[in-house]
């Protein structure tokens, strides 16, 4: 079992989510790309419309500096595409909390996600994540559910010239 800081980190968000926070998310962090045109998508999906004002983003679970949502209603089974001012990065945990600074939602950022690619929610999922080499930001996310990166192929014997 790979050990790292990042991935007790994600493991010990992800527990804390699933026991404590997804029974009553409305709000949900949809997908996030971390790599050139970085954004994170936040969907509704309750029924009923929510005011983002004083709700925010972090890249940390323990983030003091916290990006302040800009405010707007976000519309029941609605996203919006957020362009937080800190950089993304493999390996992050990017964390949603009320305006009460509780934690509504996070979102492991998978430590190899591939240049270009996002990591995000297959669409109805509450659990479950997946890294998508199509981003797909303000649309639901159909495409193909990657859940690891394969290790490099190891060729034996190495290449050269043999007697047999």
């Amino acid at each position: 079992m790979n050990n790292s800081p990042h991935v007790r980190l994600l493991a010990g968000a992800m527990l804390l989510w699933s026991t404590a926070l997804h029974a009553s998310a409305q709000l949900v962090i949809s997908e996030a790309k971390p790599s050139g045109d970085e954004w994170i998508e936040v969907r509704n999906q309750g029924n009923t419309s929510v005011d983002l004002a004083g709700f925010t983003l972090a890249d940390d679970l323990e983030d003091a500096s916290l990006w302040v949502v800009p405010s707007m209603t976000l519309d029941a089974q609605a996203r919006v595409i957020l362009n937080a001012p800190f950089q993304l990065s493999a390996g992050e945990l990017v964390t949603l909390r009320s305006p009460q600074e509780d934690l509504v939602d996070a979102l492991p950022i998978h430590p190899e996600l591939p240049w270009g690619h996002s990591v995000g929610r297959p669409e109805e999922s509450l659990t479950g994540w997946c890294m998508y080499d199509a981003p797909t930001p303000g649309q639901p996310n159909f495409g193909t559910c990657f859940s690891g990166i394969e290790p490099a192929p190891s060729l034996f014997p190495l290449s050269g010239m043999y007697d047999a």
